[in-house]
């Protein structure tokens, strides 16, 4: 054999492309050797073949039907198909920090970012901590339930109570007036307010505003909305669709 091998073919010196020393490939793994006798990173058997050494191997085995790369067995299919079909099927959810296509990591898959301003929540029936329950569907709720920000109507406000001011009328036609020697307070009995103050609705006792029989009912509330969202932490979610 020449020093050189450029232009040499193994075909051109061995009937085999494997040299095991004239031995008879078993079912245990032996060594492969070049043509010097060396021993080389190569192993095999009737139905193993593993390439490398330590940590940084192959390892292909026909009894397990299994494939492994560096200690790690790759995920086995019924049918040909690629490993991203394998690891993130077609519907698959992918998260991310950023906002990048995850087309442009996973070649020959198509994505679409979903879910822009919505929590993702299990599909099914669940209960909260007060025995209430919801049922979820997959996909968008189509903004039949849920909201950022929420107003209390009248149904929805907790049962409560308003304080009340009432004064004299000795003289129902004119005349004077005098306070009632009771208050009434608000909910909270150390906020006491006297009737005629800002923000108290007076009512006549004819049903009319004025001096004569003067009563009122406390106003109370802002009728603002309040948040109705949980702290969150953003992510971009995207959505195999091939």
């Amino acid at each position: 054999m020449s020093a050189s091998l450029e232009n040499q073919f193994i075909s051109d010196r061995y009937t085999s492309l494997l040299h095991l020393s004239g031995s008879s490939i078993t079912a245990v793994l032996d060594s492969v050797h070049d043509g010097l006798g060396n021993a080389t990173p190569i192993q095999i058997s009737d139905a193993r073949v593993v390439i490398g050494a330590g940590s940084s191997i192959i390892d292909v085995n026909e009894d397990e039907a299994s494939v492994s790369i560096n200690n790690i067995q790759l995920p086995t299919a019924s049918t040909a198909t690629t490993l991203y079909d394998v690891i993130f099927p077609v519907n698959s959810i992918y998260l991310t920090a950023t906002n990048i296509n995850p087309s442009n990591s996973f070649s020959g898959t198509v994505w679409e970012l979903v879910s822009e301003g919505r929590y993702l929540a299990g599909v099914g029936t669940g209960s909260d901590k007060n025995g209430e329950q919801a049922t979820i569907r997959a996909g968008s709720n189509l903004d039949t339930v849920g909201e950022y920000k929420h107003t209390l109507t009248e149904s929805e406000m907790p049962k409560h109570k308003h304080g009340f001011s009432g004064a004299d009328d000795p003289t129902p036609k004119g005349g004077s007036q005098s306070i009632s020697p009771f208050v009434i307070t608000r909910d909270d009995p150390e906020q006491r307010i006297l009737p005629g103050e800002p923000g108290n609705q007076d009512f006549a006792s004819a049903g009319k505003s004025g001096a004569e029989g003067e009563t009122g009912i406390f106003a109370a509330g802002g009728s603002q909305s309040h948040n109705n969202a949980p702290p969150y932490f953003g992510v971009y979610v995207w959505k195999r669709t091939s």
